[in-house]
């Protein structure tokens, strides 16, 4: 079986992109006739995003032609790449995965590459313009643009959306392949569901009705069908996220078992995290940065209770188990690692950058759980606060992530400090507990992370300069404390 896929695929190479292009050119030519028709009949005007747009999200071109081409090359590079000389030569099977992830990609994007070329051809003599043309606005005719233009408003962005979609759906499909060739490793049960899978795909698109948009395979890659079931463009990407998700844990379960019954502090920590943020209350809110400004509020100069204690549980918390880990790890293997850094600051050094490695993946997780709770909660996948609309989306981001990142990382030195200090790891902790919640002031490191400082106007930039500076101070005393040997 193995040799007929070489066999057949030497002789496909010679003609196979002069082929795709042809079937391309075909199924784009045909849509251009029908853009035209449209826009006489309507006695509309047309730009070459009516074009581009219906050109990559054509269920019809993706579904009957891209979808099984790929899914060849697909299923050629899984089997002809699963040899034990190549498995050796990788050492694992994850790399395997990748290996073969790359390969494919370099279709993908030569496949992208020749639909973008034909599109150029057929783009001659259509005029240019950045925003969306009249047919687009009309909402008598039907044309794939009409529903995009109503939740994106530039048509560029549609267009990078569109292109997103076909990727990951596709190195989506791909990594799927992968991992049920790695559970059965049989060709032919790959090709019979490779085959259903498409077949699948056809009966969705076509018979499926729309009630069912989440069950229709064009939803994930036709950025036209997304908008019209999910009502935003990024729901499919936390779907790929999702299986991505899913697939990791059933191939590296004994690990993550492992890893669980080692760091079990962190993960009753995590699901911690989640329930507090769960049980927050949403009756007022309507879209996910609502909620997303309500968890991580916090409190400046009026002690609110429930902000409050969210915040000690959500990042004292934080600071309390990265702790718990660094002085278990301090204790079993502090003369070795100074050993190999050869002094105590190039230790420290390393120490650090893992500290801020840890924050800067717990403010993502923080993230993204904080939006999938408010979807779940039913609200709105919408970037804006509804309660505070002059906020900016970029100064809550900024000050959630960079704001954020330096406050976790001033705690967590701010705690280590004291620990060298006391010999005692409670002290830190207990001293950073009653001066996070008794401190006000924006200019003492504590709480300054908090959201409601976006909301009452604060600076964000000097905030992130506040904690620049005693931070640049906390990591001066430590140095000046292991070097005087206090350690």
């Amino acid at each position: 079986m193995k040799c007929m896929f070489r066999i057949f695929h030497s002789k496909l190479d010679y003609f196979k992109w002069s082929v795709v292009a042809c079937i391309i050119y075909l199924y784009s030519l045909r849509s251009k006739e029908y853009i035209f028709f449209l826009s006489y009949t309507g006695k509309k005007e047309v730009n070459i995003w009516d074009f581009i747009i219906s050109y990559f999200g054509n269920p019809y071109l993706v579904t009957y032609f891209i979808f099984p081409f790929l899914c060849f090359y697909s299923v050629f590079y899984i089997v002809s790449y699963y040899e034990y000389v190549v498995l050796i030569r990788l050492g694992s099977l994850n790399r395997w995965v990748y290996q073969t992830t790359i390969r494919f990609l370099e279709i993908l994007i030569t496949t992208i590459f020749i639909w973008s070329c034909v599109s150029l051809i057929l783009l001659k003599g259509v005029s240019f313009s950045s925003s969306w043309s009249t047919l687009s606005k009309d909402y008598m005719l039907l044309t794939e643009t009409q529903t995009i233009q109503k939740f994106i408003h530039d048509p560029f962005v549609a267009f990078l959306w569109q292109i997103l979609l076909l990727f990951f759906f596709f190195i989506c499909l791909h990594i799927i392949f992968c991992f049920f060739y790695l559970l059965i490793q049989r060709v032919r049960v790959l090709i019979v569901f490779v085959f259903s899978i498409w077949v699948y795909t056809i009966v969705s698109f076509k018979r499926f009705p729309n009630h069912l948009g989440e069950f229709k395979i064009p939803s994930y890659f036709s950025l036209t069908q997304t908008l019209e079931t999910f009502r935003h463009q990024a729901f499919p990407f936390f779907v790929f996220f999702f299986i991505a998700c899913v697939l990791v844990v059933l191939w590296n379960r004994r690990r993550i078992m492992e890893f669980f019954s080692q760091y079990k502090h962190m993960v009753l920590f995590l699901l911690t995290v989640f329930v507090v943020m769960w049980v927050q209350q949403s009756k007022n809110m309507k879209t996910s940065m609502d909620f997303f400004g309500v968890v991580f509020l916090g409190t400046t100069k009026h002690l609110r209770l429930l902000p409050l204690l969210t915040y000690m549980i959500i990042y004292v918390g934080f600071v309390y188990i990265v702790n718990v880990c660094w002085e278990r790890e301090k204790k079993n293997m502090i003369y070795y690692e100074l050993i190999r850094y050869s002094s105590v600051l190039k230790w420290l050094k390393k120490e650090t950058l893992m500290v801020t490695w840890l924050a800067l993946l717990y403010l993502v997780f923080l993230f993204f759980v904080s939006l999938a709770i408010s979807l779940l909660k039913g609200l709105s996948f919408r970037f804006f606060t509804s309660f505070q609309q002059d906020i900016s989306l970029f100064s809550l981001l900024y000050h959630f992530f960079i704001n954020g990142y330096l406050q976790i990382v001033v705690y967590v030195l701010f705690v280590m400090l004291f620990n060298f200090l006391t010999r005692n790891r409670f002290y830190g902790i207990a001293l950073l507990v009653i001066i996070t919640g008794c401190s006000t002031s924006p200019f003492i490191p504590f709480k300054l992370n908090s959201l409601i400082y976006v909301f009452e106007g604060r600076s964000v930039y000097l905030i992130s300069l506040v904690l620049i500076l005693w931070l640049t101070g906390i990591v001066m005393s430590i140095s000046l404390l292991l070097r005087r040997k206090m350690f």
